[in-house]
C-alpha cells in the first residue's frame, strides 16, 4: 500500500498525484552557479540516416570516464515509435544491471515514448564494483555529475534523437542519494537536467552533507527551475528520506516541483511499486 505525504489526493479506485509546487513570490537570488564545472553547450541531436528499429533493447560498448576514472557498461531501450525526425525525452536510469528493465517495463506499460539510458556498475575490463557508494559523497558526487552530463549525455544525443529539453536522472539507494546531490550541483540558472527521482535513498549517515549543500545552494540562488521527485519505502528508509525531502520544502526555494511518495514495502520493492506513480508525475504530458 501506498501512502502519500503532503496532501496529495485520490480520485475514485486510481490515486492521483498532486504536484506540490512551492512558487515563492519573493524569489530571486544570485545567479551564479554552484557548478565549479560549468555546464557546455547542448549538443544538436542527430538525426540518422536510417531510423532506428522501434521498442529495441540494446547494449552498448562500455564508456570510461575522465572525470571518475571508472568504466560503465551501457544499454539503452528506445522507444516503439519509429519516427526519424521526432525528438524523445531521455531517462537516465543508476544501477541498470538491477533496475533498467524495471523501468522500461513501467514505461512500456504507460505506453511512453522515451529513450531510457542504464548505467552500470561491472564491466570484464574492470571487474570490481565501480564506487557506487562512493557516488553518494563529496567530492565524487560532482564526478560522476559530470561524467554523466559532460561525458555520456553528448554520446546519446550524437547517437540518437533526444529531446534536449526533457532529460531526466533516476537513482536508488546509494544513486538514489547521488540524484539527491545531483540537482544540488547542477546549474543553478539553467539546470541541464530538469526532473531528478530518488528511490529510497540512504540518507541515514549522510544527513549533514546534504544539508550542508542544501545551504549552500540555497545561498547560491534561491531559484530552483526543475522537478525533485523522492520515494521511501516505509519498511525502510521512508522516514529519512521524507525528513530531507521537508528540509528542501521549507527551504523555500521558489519554481521547484517537489514531491515525496511512501510506500509500505522493502528497499528493493519499492521501485516496482512507485514507478507507474513516479513516471504519471514526470511525463503526464506523453500519455495525452
Amino acid at each position: 500500500m501506498m501512502s502519500k505525504a503532503w496532501g496529495l489526493c485520490s480520485k475514485g479506485f486510481v490515486l492521483a498525484l498532486c504536484s506540490v509546487i512551492f512558487l515563492n513570490a519573493c524569489g530571486g537570488g544570485g545567479g551564479t552557479s554552484t557548478s565549479p564545472n560549468p555546464a557546455p553547450e547542448p549538443a544538436a541531436p542527430t538525426v540518422p540516416d536510417v531510423p532506428f528499429e522501434p521498442a529495441q533493447r540494446l547494449t552498448l560498448e562500455p564508456i570510461e570516464s575522465v572525470n571518475t576514472g571508472g568504466i560503465y557498461p551501457l544499454r539503452v531501450a528506445l522507444p516503439t515509435n519509429s519516427t526519424a525526425t521526432q525528438v524523445y525525452p531521455v531517462l537516465y536510469v543508476f544501477d541498470a544491471e538491477w533496475i533498467f528493465d524495471d523501468v522500461v517495463d513501467a514505461a512500456d506499460a504507460l505506453e511512453l515514448e522515451l529513450i531510457v539510458v542504464g548505467v552500470e556498475n561491472y564491466t570484464a575490463l574492470t571487474p570490481t564494483y565501480q564506487h557506487r557508494e562512493d557516488y553518494a559523497t563529496w567530492p565524487l558526487a560532482e564526478s560522476y555529475f559530470f561524467f554523466i552530463r559532460d561525458e555520456l549525455d553528448p554520446l546519446i544525443t550524437q547517437q540518437y534523437q533526444v529531446d534536449t529539453d526533457n532529460k531526466t536522472m533516476i537513482g536508488h539507494s546509494y544513486l538514489g542519494l547521488f540524484t539527491a546531490f545531483a540537482y544540488l550541483i547542477d546549474d543553478t540558472e539553467n539546470p541541464f537536467f530538469h526532473s531528478y527521482v530518488s528511490l529510497d535513498a540512504t540518507v541515514v549517515g549522510n544527513s549533514d552533507d546534504l544539508l550542508n549543500r542544501l545551504d549552500e545552494r540555497f545561498q547560491a540562488n534561491t531559484v530552483m527551475n526543475h522537478q525533485a521527485i523522492f520515494v521511501g519505502a516505509q519498511q525502510s528508509n521512508a522516514q529519512s528520506v521524507n525528513w530531507f525531502a521537508l528540509q528542501v520544502q521549507d527551504k523555500g526555494f521558489s519554481n521547484l516541483d517537489i514531491h515525496y511518495l511512501s510506500y509500505d514495502t522493502s528497499h528493493k520493492d519499492v521501485i516496482v511499486a512507485s514507478l507507474p506513480d513516479v513516471l504519471n508525475i514526470r511525463y503526464p504530458a506523453e500519455q495525452d
